[in-house]
């Protein structure tokens, strides 16, 4: 039976939203689980969306602090600036490159709306910045960042005012703000902290710009790819040697991580907290701002300093079921 979801149109400041519908019944606000994809879903009321607009001052924003689960220092190497629009808003420049391996040619990458800041209050209390991408959906309205930057694993409980602003620039918004209307993490993270489960989904609602994925684009999604792809892994890195106000990107052949505890693919890396949701991009085209499709999620790093291996779940079928489910919400 579907349910019946209640949607409304927020016009605080400069703002956008997104909307879902699912295939189980759950209250006006709390969390029930989809049996087919393991995943738990958390509902948040349009008062406590509200609230959510007047929480985030630009002093609140400005002292979020990355969380724990990806390290804290970098190096100088492996990781350069997307090159944007500098701090004025303005369209993207073609970009620096990483060049991953000696010989090989460097890569340009350019920043994009689709991916953006994520601003949460955690069951800890604490004031957190992630990452996340904007997903193209059948409702239009779907964002995915890791499952730490919804809920904060097993003894913790879900985010609060939850915000999604894309191609955050330097404390600008030039395509406005998200709230989460419905935050979705998996039972293998909310019960064990397996970083193999590490994925958020976010429902949000419309604003007076309408749906998410209408206003900036949305990537796609793939499942059941091979482990060995290149790709791009995009995220605002917030601690160490970055502030956390500008698109980063690291991009090289992903591989599969020996671990006989979780499923997680791997990449030479060293982004740092508050890049952790920012996607892992296959087939960027660096001539469409919003192109590709999004085959992981930065989760954690091999060692909290100096780290240099950024890893990701490995996007198997649970996540295919878990979008399909949640892509009509």
């Amino acid at each position: 039976m579907l349910r019946k979801r209640c949607r409304f149109l927020l016009a605080v400041g400069v703002a956008f939203g997104l909307a879902f519908a699912p295939s189980t019944v759950v209250a006006a606000e709390g969390h029930a689980t989809t049996a087919a994809s393991g995943a738990v879903e958390h509902r948040v009321s349009p008062g406590a969306q509200a609230l959510t607009a007047q929480y985030w001052t630009p002093e609140r924003m400005a002292a979020a602090v990355p969380p724990k689960a990806v390290g804290t220092s970098v190096p100088d190497s492996v990781i350069e600036e997307a090159i944007g629009g500098a701090t004025t808003g303005s369209e993207p420049v073609a970009g620096k490159g990483v060049q991953v391996k000696p010989g090989t040619p460097k890569l340009k990458v350019t920043a994009t709306q689709v991916v953006g800041k994520v601003f949460y209050r955690g069951s800890d209390g604490i004031d957190y910045v992630c990452s996340g991408s904007a997903v193209n959906s059948t409702n239009k309205n779907m964002v995915f960042t890791a499952g730490h930057c919804v809920h904060g694993g097993p003894g913790q409980g879900w985010a609060s005012n939850w915000q999604f602003v894309p191609y955050y620039n330097y404390g600008n918004r030039p395509y406005g703000t998200w709230w989460a209307e419905t935050l979705v993490a998996f039972n293998g993270w909310i019960n064990s902290g397996n970083f193999g489960y590490d994925v958020g989904i976010v429902i949000t609602s419309p604003n007076s710009s309408g749906e998410l994925v209408n206003a900036v684009g949305g990537l796609g999604i793939q499942w059941n790819y091979p482990k060995d792809r290149f790709m791009v892994a995009m995220g605002y890195p917030a601690a160490g040697a970055f502030d956390g106000q500008w698109q980063y990107f690291c991009s090289a052949t992903t591989s599969q991580r020996s671990s006989s505890v979780t499923d997680q693919i791997k990449m030479p890396c060293n982004m740092t907290g508050g890049s952790s949701g920012g996607p892992w991009i296959f087939g960027k085209d660096d001539n469409v701002y919003y192109s590709g499709y999004v085959n992981g999620v930065n989760s954690n790093t091999e060692r909290r300093d100096n780290p240099t291996e950024m890893r990701s779940p490995y996007f198997a079928t649970w996540v295919g079921n878990a979008y399909n489910t949640y892509s009509t919400y």
